[in-house]
């Protein structure tokens, strides 16, 4: 069996809503990651997106507690990233790239 999108799709495909809810309550309980990410998605209000989980990313990369520690630009750019795909708003990721 492959692993891709279509063989998920198609497992998933059988699930009923409660199933569906009990995945996604599943996948926001495992990763902090998928919390930003859904609250980024789903949580938006007229003023945008809380971007603080993100910034805080951005800033432990950048900006390590550590004065001796490297700084991590790929770890910054996955924050940006991920936050694009999560809602690609174009002026709250400029916003991200100038933070």
């Amino acid at each position: 069996m492959t692993k891709n999108w279509t063989a998920i799709k198609g497992a998933l495909s059988g699930f009923s809503k409660v199933q569906l809810l009990g995945l996604v309550q599943d996948m926001y309980r495992a990763d902090p990651r998928n919390q930003d990410f859904l609250h980024a998605r789903f949580l938006a209000s007229d003023g945008g997106t809380d971007l603080s989980p993100y910034k805080k990313r951005i800033k432990a990369a950048i900006n390590p507690s550590r004065w001796d520690a490297p700084i991590k630009y790929r770890e910054a750019r996955r924050a940006i990233s991920d936050y694009n795909k999560a809602r690609g708003q174009l002026g709250e990721t400029l916003e991200l790239m100038f933070y």
